[in-house]
């Protein structure tokens, strides 16, 4: 059985969320949608891991742009990202280093269902994951999804075209990350980016009350069909419906802006 922590770091999922939508999606610490047919759900299936739709053709950049070495890119990405938003906490993420690595191995890991947390810790909150009682259940509250307001903000002030402009300028500098990682010559970043997408936009939004258990330091959903889906999946679903809905109304525009096509519609299950 997965745990989630009982701080649930949901950073890692948040995290893959504002570089993903950087690079002109997009995921990824955590967390959606648009609803869909709100009917009572008992079970959730994600189904294969996204691999059976082939990936859409990479985009083509309006205008060349001369890049550098991918170890002297950061200075470049962030004179060309800061444009994208405004927000201080965009300008913040902006600070750190290493952006196009590290863009690449969150947007593996969520492509692969895992939880990429440890990539990126500086997105971390400080509030303390809480839950409260009620009708005999321990429920997530409330204000453990208001901790990732500002991540949804963040998302919501990106600009659609030139998040799109600038994934387009910057994938061979993703490509040669994606290299360094060992891909085989015939998946291309550009798939996997596409597959990473289609699970973020695939996460189910939770309405109503989710009920939890303690496991030992830890707490996991008591509904086994929540508790199955994958680390990825669960961490994204953290930041609560309303945010989850925000995120990926933004990640949907930026990603049909990039190209992508054959989108899932989304999922909403009642609790």
């Amino acid at each position: 059985m997965n745990i989630t922590p009982l701080q649930w770091r949901i950073a890692g999922g948040v995290g893959a969320v504002i570089v993903l939508a950087m690079a002109g999606f997009f995921l990824f610490g955590p967390e959606s949608e648009d609803a869909t047919e709100p009917s009572s759900v008992t079970a959730v299936d994600e189904g294969p891991p996204p691999t059976d739709s082939p990936p859409a053709p990479p985009p083509q950049p309006d205008e060349e742009l001369t890049l550098p070495p991918l170890d002297e890119s950061d200075s470049l990405i962030r004179e060309l990202a800061t444009a994208l938003a405004r927000h201080p906490g965009w300008l913040a993420w902006l600070a750190t280093d290493n952006l196009i690595r590290t863009f690449v191995v969150v947007v593996d890991n969520v492509a692969e269902g895992n939880n990429p947390a440890e990539h990126v810790p500086f997105m971390k909150t400080e509030q303390r994951f809480e839950v409260e009682a009620a009708d005999g259940q321990l429920r997530i509250a409330d204000t453990s999804f208001r901790r990732y307001d500002g991540l949804a903000a963040i998302v919501d002030a990106l600009d659609v075209s030139g998040s799109a402009r600038l994934y387009a300028q910057l994938l061979p500098l993703m490509d040669e990350a994606y290299a360094e990682l060992g891909a085989p010559p015939d998946v291309t970043f550009h798939g996997t980016f596409q597959r990473a997408v289609v699970r973020l936009l695939e996460t189910p939004v939770i309405e109503g009350r989710t009920a939890v258990a303690e496991r030992g330091p830890f707490f996991a959903y008591t509904d086994p069909a929540l508790e199955s889906l994958s680390p990825a999946t669960k961490q994204l679903m953290g930041v609560g419906p309303e945010n989850l809905r925000t995120i990926q109304a933004k990640v949907r525009d930026i990603a049909e802006a990039i190209g992508l096509t054959d989108l899932p519609p989304g999922s909403v299950l009642l609790r």
